[in-house]
């Protein structure tokens, strides 16, 4: 029998052979483990020596032996050798980090609404389905549990843990499937491993390193069911780009003890001889401000000696500078291991947070790699205009890339700055700058569509996370006498095909020669329309 990996065989176990004749004829065989197929495999190592007994279920244990290849053979002339059932259990080294708590779950049908299907991810090690952290499908045909890794990963070893209170064996024939496509669900994927029920509630499989980011527990069939408890994906994962958290700033939520463990440690890109320590206390955090809006796509985080304290803690990403933005992974780790890769799917987010939920917890960390390119600000590719101006042509100065110059509209209420993407796109974030200790309430706009209202403030930095609005126009709206706006940015997910709709300029005093700022571009030469000569001149 071919294992395919090589394993390490704790005991062997098989039916003899039918219980009604020729028992004894088993006598003598010899079972044999090891990785060659020198003569037919025979020659590997030997594990047992068989001797029939009465029992038809026989159990021998070899001792932690390793190989690929269980041969069963009988020495001598004219044998005959007859089997009915082979076994062979394996202890695998688990290797990596659990990265399955920071996935996204889903199944085929839900048995109770109130066990979502996260439950078996949620980190709870309870096999008891009253207490709230299993799953169960409908009795259905082919019933699927599906885990989204949010980005591929390099797969070691799957644990599986089934429920101990009943209905042990309906898991008996479910198939684990890795992989990259979502046809059938993601049940067209690649097989991992068969389930087979045993006395064991926690059951690992070994993958072989088969790489992909959707797990799928699939139990084909009529009127079959999945319950499961707890799902762990054990994975290393080789992250390729640039390491961006070293252009950030980072932060704490308690003081250091010391200089030597202040937050910029984790960042500074020297793993090995400094970390970064938060003192105990409850719910403690580090984070670090990229100061720039990035497609962030891993997170690798490094821990000291002492790796097991950081379990539990918890990576989050986003435009929030607390603690309170979305999820990329929960931190499970195994013994010895100090580096710990996060594939993040695509989060955008300008912050980043490391967070060890809990009662008087001391939260160490190494280094912090963050992996990601800078989101594009659509706001420089477009045109700004302004209700009105306090000095000639200032409005492009919210567009130029610079903190230190700002638009002024006249002091009155009613003011307002538009900018133009000169094609819609999907709205995603919108930043806006203003001086320092400016007092202001704004309306934000996405063509007719308010955006954010923000109350009276005095934050020079707004960052209003828009939800994907869809629009063309980006006004901001001064409903009070308006402060200087020195910038605005605006991200994007994506862009609409190009509107072949000719466009006409918005009213404008067209100015002459030096007078004439950025805003816009006169081409006497070559009649065109307002989209065909933003086109022309960014060509150029």
């Amino acid at each position: 029998m071919e294992l395919q990996i090589s394993l390490q065989c704790g005991t062997p176990r098989f039916h003899q052979t039918w219980s009604d004749c020729c028992a004894h004829e088993l006598n003598g065989a010899e079972i044999r483990i090891g990785d060659s197929l020198e003569n037919n495999g025979n020659n590997n190592p030997r594990c047992a020596v068989i001797t029939v007994i009465r029992d038809v279920l026989m159990g021998f244990t070899c001792g932690q032996m390793t190989g690929r290849y269980v041969n069963i053979v009988i020495p001598g002339e004219v044998q005959r050798l007859q089997l009915c059932e082979v076994r062979v259990y394996a202890s695998t080294d688990i290797t990596g980090a659990n990265v399955a708590r920071g996935g996204v779950a889903m199944q085929s049908s839900i048995w109770e609404p109130t066990y979502p299907s996260s439950a078996p991810i949620d980190g709870k090690p309870y096999s008891n389905y009253i207490h709230g952290s299993c799953i169960s499908t409908l009795w259905q045909t082919n019933p699927w549990w599906r885990l989204d890794l949010r980005g591929p990963y390099t797969i070691s070893t799957i644990q599986v843990v089934r429920r101990s209170d009943m209905n042990f064996y309906d898991l008996n024939g479910a198939e684990i499937h890795i992989g990259n496509s979502l046809e059938n669900n993601g049940n067209n994927n690649p097989r991992c491993a068969v389930i087979t029920v045993t006395d064991d509630i926690t059951m690992s499989f070994s993958c072989n390193k088969m790489t992909g980011r959707y797990v799928n527990i699939y139990h084909p069939g009529v009127k079959r069911m999945i319950q499961i408890c707890e799902v762990r994906v054990y994975a290393t994962t080789r992250i390729k780009g640039a390491n961006v958290a070293p252009r950030g700033v980072a932060m704490q939520s308690a003081e250091p003890a010391n200089s030597t463990t202040a937050p910029n440690m984790a960042i500074d890109q020297n793993s090995r001889e400094t970390c970064a320590s938060v003192p105990l206390q409850d719910n403690p955090w580090w984070r670090v401000d990229l100061r720039s809006i990035y497609r962030i796509t891993a997170v690798s985080v490094v821990s000291d000696c002492c790796s097991k304290e950081l379990n539990g803690a918890e990576v989050r990403i986003g435009f929030k500078n607390d603690t309170s933005n979305q999820r990329c992974a929960v931190i499970s780790l195994s013994a010895g291991q100090r580096i710990y890769n996060y594939q993040c799917g695509i989060m955008d987010g300008r912050f980043v947070h490391v967070v060890l939920p809990g009662l008087q917890k001391n939260l160490t960390i190494c280094e912090v790699r963050v992996f990601g390119t800078v989101l594009e600000n659509l706001a420089v590719r477009g045109v700004a205009f302004q209700s009105s101006s306090r000095w000639k042509n200032s409005v492009s100065q919210v567009i130029d890339g610079s903190y230190s110059t700002c638009s002024r509209t006249e002091d009155k209420p009613g003011q307002w700055v538009t900018l133009d993407l000169l094609v819609p796109y999907t709205v995603t974030l919108v930043q806006l700058v203003y001086p320092r200790d400016s007092y202001y309430s704004d309306d934000v706009r996405v063509d007719n569509t308010s955006c954010q209202v923000i109350s009276t403030t005095s934050q020079y930095l707004m960052t209003l996370d828009c939800g994907g609005v869809v629009g063309r126009y980006v006004t901001v709206m001064h409903p009070d006498v308006p402060p200087p706006l020195c910038e605005v940015k605006v991200y994007s997910t994506w862009v609409f095909p190009q509107n072949k709709v000719p466009q006409r300029p918005p009213r404008h005093d067209y100015c002459l020669s030096r007078w004439c700022s950025r805003d816009y571009i006169l081409i006497h030469s070559e009649p065109k329309t307002w989209f065909e000569a933003q086109a022309y001149c960014r060509s150029r």
